[in-house]
C-alpha cells in the first residue's frame, strides 16, 4: 500500500494526537478533581520553579519548553494567585529570580500524590521496559521533527 492510500488509522501522527488530545482531557479533568484552579502549563511552571528556586524566566521558559511571553503570563497568573515570587536579582534589576510562597508550596505538595497516581494510569499494563521503549521513541520523533528539512 502507498503511503498516500493509508488509512487515517494506519498513520502513526494520526494515533499521536488522538492520545494527545484524551491526555489533555485527562489533565483538564485532574486539576478540577483537585478542586485546584490551575491549568496543566501553570502546574509545569509551578512544578519547575518549585524544583529549580531561584531559576529565572528565561532559563524557565528553555527548561519548559514553553515561549518566554507564555511564561511571563503564566507566572502573572501564578503571582496573582499567591503561589509565587518574582525577587530581582542584585546583577541585573530587570531579571527576577523565582520563588515559591507558601501557598504555592502547598499546591505542589497537593498535587504531587495524585500527578503519580496520574501517571501510573497512563502506564498501567506497561512493563518497565515497555515504558523505557516509549520515551526512547517519542525522544527520537521529537530529535527527527528538530531537524532541518
Amino acid at each position: 500500500m502507498k503511503e498516500r492510500d493509508k488509512s487515517l488509522d494506519d498513520i502513526y501522527l494520526f494515533h499521536l494526537d488522538k492520545t494527545y488530545k484524551q491526555y489533555k482531557k485527562f489533565k483538564k479533568d485532574f486539576f478540577k478533581n483537585l478542586h485546584l484552579d490551575l491549568t496543566s502549563d501553570q502546574w509545569i511552571i509551578l512544578k519547575r520553579v518549585s524544583e529549580q528556586e531561584g531559576i529565572n524566566q528565561k532559563d524557565l521558559a528553555t527548561s519548559t519548553f514553553k515561549e518566554p511571553a507564555s511564561v511571563t503570563r503564566i507566572l502573572d497568573i501564578l503571582d496573582r494567585k499567591g503561589y509565587v515570587e518574582r525577587r530581582s536579582t542584585p546583577q541585573d534589576r530587570r531579571m527576577f529570580e523565582l520563588y515559591l510562597t507558601e501557598d504555592g508550596r502547598s499546591v505542589v505538595d497537593k498535587v504531587i500524590p495524585a500527578a503519580l497516581a496520574g501517571r501510573a494510569k497512563g502506564i498501567e499494563g506497561f512493563s518497565e521496559e515497555e515504558v523505557q521503549q516509549l520515551i526512547d521513541l517519542l525522544d527520537r520523533l521529537y530529535r527527527n521533527f528538530g531537524t532541518s528539512q
